[in-house]
């Protein structure tokens, strides 16, 4: 949206190539300044202002539009790590997500090649035998809007030799297919294919210490003792191989990252009298490293937008694919019960605490559990709007997220996990709710009859002509909100949520006096009686009016009446 030249509204459809003039109804263009340049109270809005990240617009019953502002000039490398590792000559690439970028500037280490390219990365480590590269060091794109803005996006890279290939030995030959921060994956075959034998990753450092003959003594001990209990057929089979086989470290005994390693193979063969195993051919040993784990660097873009005294809309676009979780806390949770200031990761920390709390037992107890951690995180965007049910992909976690309270001070949140551990920094954007602003002079009068169960209700607003609700609750569920506001903005979003099949909001409308009976409740029980005003477009535009009642204690059967009385709705 903009002014023209003559002080009119207008809005662009095509990312601001055309611009037409925002009409009436009745067709006519939409003034937005005086002639003198000042704003007009006959327009849309009765102000406009702005800050570093939203346009305010304030609309002439007082309420207010906040839309955040484009963020118009970044650059992103998707799924990068801080320190990517390669092996000599390898490429890797990397996605770029950007925007209002004029210019890029690529600098890199000595002997690496770096391309940029339809928006890809393209990063090459030096060969082997190159001569002077340097072996680590930060790959950085430097990016120009073409005015006076620039920034940088940085990737940490590192060359090592590969951990795989062929190795040949005088019994074995042994082909390392892959090397993982946790596994090694080979495949052996032996040149007697009649024989058994066993492979394994020992560390290089403690078979060092040990000894060849220390270690076969060792491995061999727990096969010896198979023999004499006559199980050796059995698990010659199931814990040996025979002929070319595929050795993966197995996922009981992961391997240590960064850590040097051998991986073993040598045959066994019962002796004459069938009492022992004796080696039969030599011990192998292949020397490899595990990589150490990939960190990926994490980005989050954060964004609020139709901030209102109730709600707010908001967007997280993270810069990978792995699990985080998002949502809104209060400003305030950023200080402790003391009053000492609070860490972004202590924050975090609580928040997952919470869900941890609320699903505890699925989590678990349950055998099998019924959720995973990863069913109450989330991962790529995510869009959301408060109040609404939040269904997460497993059904059984969900969760109704209140509304706002209006003139509070939010942050909303967005940081990467692991399980439950934090595993990125808290990324955050302020915001602060306005205060709500009644559209329209009501005051209820309620007037409540408690008998047994029973209440008779009568409600007489001062303008006949408004339109409202009435409902009652239990005054358990009413206190557990902050103020009648907050409750009313989550009772309306029920109550359109609720809505029977072939029902409009309107259908729920009341207007002028008006007697109701609610029956059947809670013995000896709180209830409070509540009433809004609101238009059948489900905005509320009165404070809300509560009355609380007790109802008695024992239970009888309401007596029965020829005209069916109106009923209440009970949430």
């Amino acid at each position: 949206m903009s002014v023209d030249e003559e002080g009119y509204w207008e809005a662009s459809y095509d990312g601001g190539d055309t611009w037409e003039r925002i009409t009436n109804a009745a067709g006519e263009p939409v003034k937005a300044v005086t002639d003198d340049g000042s704003s007009i109270q006959d327009s849309f809005f009765s102000a406009v202002t702005q800050d570093d990240g939203n346009v305010y617009f304030t609309l002439t019953d007082g309420s207010v539009i906040t839309v955040a502002k484009r963020m118009d000039f970044y650059l992103i490398l998707r799924k990068a790590p801080d320190v990517a590792p390669f092996v000599y000559g390898e490429t890797k690439t990397y996605e770029i997500e950007s925007a209002g970028v004029a210019e890029t500037i690529l600098t890199k280490p000595d002997g690496w090649r770096v391309a940029l390219k339809d928006d890809v990365l393209s990063v090459t480590a030096p060969a082997a035998d190159a001569a002077g590269f340097e072996a680590e060091g930060t790959v950085a794109v430097i990016y120009f809007d073409g005015a006076e803005r620039s920034s940088v996006a940085k990737l940490g890279v590192v060359v090592d030799k590969s951990q795989t290939g062929v190795t040949e030995g005088d019994d074995f030959t042994i082909d390392i297919t892959e090397v993982t921060d946790k596994s090694v994956t080979a495949t052996v075959t032996p040149k007697d294919a009649s024989i058994y034998y066993y492979v394994s990753a020992y560390d290089a450092e403690t078979f060092d210490e040990k000894g060849e003959a220390a270690v076969v003594a060792e491995l061999k001990a727990m096969f010896d003792f198979y023999v004499q209990y006559g199980m050796w057929d059995y698990y010659k089979e199931t814990l040996m191989s025979k002929g070319t086989a595929t050795y993966t470290t197995p996922e009981a005994t992961p391997l240590t990252a960064g850590a040097s390693y051998y991986l073993i193979a040598f045959g066994l063969e019962e002796n004459s009298e069938g009492t022992a195993l004796i080696p039969n051919t030599a011990v192998m040993k292949v020397p490899f490293k595990t990589t150490t784990p990939v960190v990926v660097n994490t980005k989050y873009r954060v964004t609020v937008d139709n901030i209102t005294w109730y709600g707010a809309g908001y967007s997280v676009v993270p810069s990978d694919d792995l699990h985080y979780f998002h949502g809104i806390v209060k400003k305030s949770a950023f200080t402790g019960g003391q009053g000492q200031p609070l860490t972004d990761a202590e924050v975090a920390a609580a928040y997952v605490k919470e869900y941890e709390t609320r699903y505890y037992d699925e989590l678990y107890m349950d055998d099998p559990t019924t959720i995973k951690w990863t069913d109450l995180s989330s991962c790529g965007t995510q869009r959301q709007v408060v109040p609404r049910a939040w269904i997460r992909e497993n059904e059984l976690a969900n969760e109704a997220i209140r509304p706002l309270v209006a003139e509070t001070d939010y942050c909303l949140i967005a940081f990467g996990v692991d399980g439950k551990e934090l595993r990125t920094d808290v990324a955050k954007k302020e915001f602060r709710t306005p205060a709500f602003t009644p559209t329209e002079e009501c005051t209820f009068d309620l007037d409540v009859t408690v008998s047994r169960q029973n209440l008779s209700i009568k409600v007489t607003p001062s303008n006949k002509n408004l339109t409202y609700i009435c409902h009652l609750d239990k005054s358990a569920t009413y206190y557990e909100f902050e103020n009648d506001m907050q409750y009313a903005a989550d009772d309306l979003f029920w109550t359109k949520y609720n809505l029977e099949a072939g029902r409009t909001l309107s259908d729920e409308l009341l207007t002028g006096d008006i007697e109701m009976k609610a029956e059947n409740l809670w013995a000896s029980t709180g209830y409070v009686v509540y009433a809004y005003g609101c238009t059948a477009d489900g905005v509320i535009t009165t404070p809300l009016t509560s009355v609380r009642v007790l109802t008695e204690a024992g239970s009888d059967t309401p007596p029965a009446t020829a005209a069916k009385p109106r009923l209440v709705r009970v949430r």
